[in-house]
């Protein structure tokens, strides 16, 4: 709820469990309910689809979830559903019972799938293609800044207010070699996050990403780890603090100048810290990983 209404005005929303209603509904609704579906529709759906093909077991509670989703729209009389294109089928089920019932069936209204950082699939926690509505200002501006070149123009369209006109100009002038990518990106971020957290807020998080690629600052989301007090091996502390899954990967990384320690470039993998109680270290991996290690 905290993220939803960062986009949806709160004064102007009932929020509902749908216990409320699944709770007291006797068996014999439910048969009557999953009467008004048929197998050969579920299959319809591609992911059942692509299992069913596949050989891949399907579960008879799953084909229950399109049901349910479709009586949320009978028991809260629903004029209008919104969901992504890929929520099409459980929406449409959603005006088939509603029929069934009697009742006015609602407008399905769907949006396109926002495509995650990655331009290759949907945006996903799981994946970590995502942007989050509550992270920092600078870790946001970050992200979007960082996009693959294939989307920006569909996170324009979808999540600002530019006009399409302009934003169609924007891509010729990039296509022609007129604009740099990268002014996109920052015009897009800059746009987002002023979305969620205001002007100042945005232009100190663009400040802060050219402060982080010059070496004078660290990013909000630095990964914060603790080591015991002692000497460590650079290769050994690397592994300690999960920066990397090997002492191999590490050496590779090193080699190849890519690690900094206390602001430093560590060129020799066989160097050694000794590290004391009270130290805070500040370990960066590339351009912009960050650990913040505390003894």
């Amino acid at each position: 709820q905290e993220q939803f209404f960062k986009v949806v005005r709160r004064d102007q929303v009932e929020i509902h469990y749908n216990g409320e209603w699944f709770s007291k509904l006797p068996f014999s609704k439910v048969t009557e309910l999953m009467g008004q579906f048929t197998v050969a529709q579920m299959l319809e759906r591609e992911d059942f689809h692509n299992r069913y093909t596949a050989n891949t077991p399907i579960s008879l509670h799953e084909f229950m979830y399109p049901m349910m989703q479709g009586y949320d729209s009978v028991a809260i009389n629903s004029d209008v559903e919104l969901g992504g294109t890929d929520q099409k089928f459980n929406v449409l089920r959603g005006r088939d019972l509603q029929i069934f019932e009697g009742m006015e069936p609602q407008i399905g209204l769907f949006m396109p799938i926002l495509l995650g950082t990655d331009g290759k699939v949907k945006m996903s926690k799981s994946i970590g293609n995502y942007v989050g509505l509550n992270e920092p200002a600078d870790v946001m501006y970050h992200k979007i800044y960082s996009l693959a070149d294939s989307i920006v123009e569909n996170w324009f369209e979808l999540l600002t207010n530019i006009p399409l006109e302009e934003i169609k100009q924007m891509m010729a002038d990039i296509a022609a070699g007129k604009m740099n990518p990268n002014d996109a990106k920052h015009r897009l971020a800059i746009d987002i996050v002023t979305q969620y957290y205001g002007a100042e807020a945005a232009e100190a998080a663009a400040q802060k990403e050219r402060e982080i690629h010059s070496g004078n600052a660290i990013p909000s989301d630095a990964a914060e780890c603790s080591v015991a007090a002692g000497t460590y091996g650079a290769l050994d502390l690397l592994v300690e603090v999960k920066a990397f899954a090997s002492k191999g990967e590490a050496r590779r990384m090193v080699q190849n100048g890519g690690v900094k320690i206390a602001g430093e470039k560590l060129a020799d993998p066989q160097a050694t810290f000794e590290i004391k109680g009270s130290d805070q270290l500040v370990i960066q991996v590339g351009k912009r990983k960050f650990f913040k290690v505390n003894f």
